[in-house]
């Protein structure tokens, strides 16, 4: 058993070095395949092409199989048949769905890296909880807002990017992750700045990066229509809260940003029951 100085110490440590790290700017994310960000910044070009963006892609079989099975979801299906290919598939999806679904294919690799079984466990919790709080926000986005959808999958998917750096990051200090209870105080405290700082270093779209970083701010205020932000923080609780009609009517009472998209928990049960096939499918073709 650690005693409370030396639990202080290791925590301080850390959180010291993930100050540092994050404060140079553009921090590498253990285990973060270079083909998402050689996308981001191929998608930051006015000139980007199918085309372009189908020849990267093309050097990841397995992110290329990706693709095909979201291109392929319930949620995206159109009438005109299964997609084989990656440049149909890219050509389906669009550029921001394309970009999820790299970033889901990130997560898969980073989970692969991973030396203990304890962080694999977490990582995938993580990662499981991240899809389904994307699909929900796709799902929201497209029935209670004007915003676009893909923006709002994205949102949710990579809301706990910090969570694993974090991870990433911790397991060069054993110690720390064999302290099961530290590890999840310094993810509680540290992840959101930690996300948004990422999220920052790698240029992602300001509207995400305050989305992510106001995720928890249940009490936000917004004047105006409904924005990302509101759509994440709406979605985070929802993969629990669905499941009990007591705990999803607390859940939207939680947050002023229920009411701006409009939602009690009649219409949220019926939105979702309407959905439950897109939502699965989604998860299911991302990865979870």
């Amino acid at each position: 058993m650690q005693t409370n100085e030396a639990s202080v110490n290791k925590r301080f440590g850390f959180v010291e070095l993930l100050a540092k790290e994050l404060s140079a700017g553009h921090p590498e994310v253990p285990g973060f395949p270079d083909v998402v960000m050689r996308i981001r910044r191929a998608l930051d070009d006015p000139n980007c092409t199918v085309g372009s963006i189908t020849k990267i892609i093309s050097s990841e079989p397995v992110l290329t199989a990706k693709l095909i099975r979201v291109a392929n979801s319930a949620a995206l299906r159109p009438a005109s048949g299964q997609i084989k290919d990656a440049r149909s598939a890219v050509a389906r999806l669009g550029f921001k769905l394309v970009h999820s679904a790299t970033v889901a294919f990130a997560a898969e690799q980073m989970r692969i890296v991973h030396r203990y079984e304890s962080a694999k466990k977490r990582f995938d919790e993580i990662w499981r909880n991240s899809t389904h709080v994307g699909a929900i926000a796709y799902v929201l986005a497209k029935r209670c807002t004007k915003l676009n959808p893909d923006e709002a999958l994205l949102a949710g998917l990579i809301h706990s990017i910090g969570k694993l750096y974090i991870i990433s990051r911790a397991e060069e200090y054993a110690d720390l992750f064999e302290d099961e209870d530290e590890l999840s105080s310094v993810l509680a405290d540290w992840y959101v700045p930690t996300g948004q700082a990422i999220l920052q270093g790698w240029d992602f779209p300001e509207d995400i990066v305050a989305a992510v970083a106001a995720q928890l701010d249940f009490d936000r205020e917004n004047d105006g229509p409904p924005d990302l932000a509101d759509v994440l923080i709406v979605a985070l609780p929802l993969p629990a809260a669905l499941a009990n009609h007591d705990d999803l009517a607390a859940a939207l009472e939680r947050t002023r940003a229920a009411d701006r998209l409009g939602l009690s928990s009649a219409t949220c049960l019926d939105i979702f029951e309407e959905a439950r096939e897109q939502i699965e499918d989604l998860r299911k073709a991302l990865g979870d």
